[in-house]
């Protein structure tokens, strides 16, 4: 059984290929700090989200949805750090809600694995990252 979000990427075979997936597709690279504390190419993300009518696939949208997820986490967990009230931003919230709803109405057969996946991986990246730097 998974303790952590690390185990549970880690041991989940569709995550690993979801990861291998993005980092084939350079929406990720390999971490400075550890190996899979991988970076999120946030402006390839965002520019994929502003041309999603017309060049919208399957793995462009996991990938904004592992984008806005692991903003949501660092947000939240920057919060936490400073004692203030552990929430994402307004703006994370909005993308984060835009990105649901258009996966649902673009991939109606695929949007709860797609919203889990960018949920899992996202938190996972954020994770591995605060992990790989001593917190």
């Amino acid at each position: 059984m998974p303790e952590t979000i690390a185990d549970l990427v880690r041991q989940d075979p569709d995550l690993q290929a979801e990861l291998k997936a993005l980092l084939d597709e350079q929406y990720l690279a390999t971490g400075i700090f550890h190996p899979e504390a991988f970076l999120v190419d946030l402006e390839k993300i965002k520019g994929k989200w502003k041309k999603r009518k017309k060049d919208s696939t399957r793995n462009s949208m996991l990938a904004v949805g592992v984008g806005i997820y692991n903003q949501w986490f660092a947000e939240v967990f920057a919060c936490v750090a400073t004692g203030e009230d552990p929430r994402p931003s307004k703006q994370t919230l909005n993308w984060l809600s835009d990105w649901e709803k258009f996966v649902e109405e673009n991939y109606p057969n695929e949007s709860e694995e797609l919203q889990e996946a960018g949920r899992k991986i996202g938190q996972y990246l954020e994770f591995m990252n605060r992990k790989s730097q001593g917190f």
